[in-house]
């Protein structure tokens, strides 16, 4: 079964975002994210990249994209999230991933902020 995610980046009052089917937990995706991509370089060439959607992250931070997906434009992060169970966005300031996810204990499923192990 997929761990759906999407990865982003804020982009003046938009959230760009980049469909990726497997492994989208903070222990795989959101580690290989703090490891390769920590420039703004880096997380737009995943966002901007070519090759579409991306299917999986290998473990030396390379990506197999498919498709001919483009990246996705929203508002918030709650919309942002919609249809996945983990978004990351890239603060440029600090040069790190933030990993959100759903609180599923709240009626209205408000995300909650998500650590990605070291």
């Amino acid at each position: 079964m997929a761990t759906r995610a999407a990865i982003g980046m804020r982009v003046g009052d938009e959230i760009h975002t980049i469909y990726s089917h497997y492994d989208g937990y903070p222990s795989h995706v959101g580690k290989i994210l703090q490891t390769y991509y920590r420039s703004i370089e880096r997380s737009e060439e995943l966002v901007y990249g070519v090759g579409g959607h991306i299917r999986n992250f290998h473990s030396d931070g390379t990506v197999a994209r498919y498709g001919e997906g483009d990246f996705e434009i929203s508002a918030t992060p709650c919309e942002a999230i919609q249809g996945y169970d983990y978004l990351y966005l890239f603060d440029s300031e600090k040069r790190e991933w933030v990993c959100f996810g759903r609180n599923y204990d709240l009626p209205s499923k408000a995300l909650k902020r998500v650590d990605i192990p070291a």
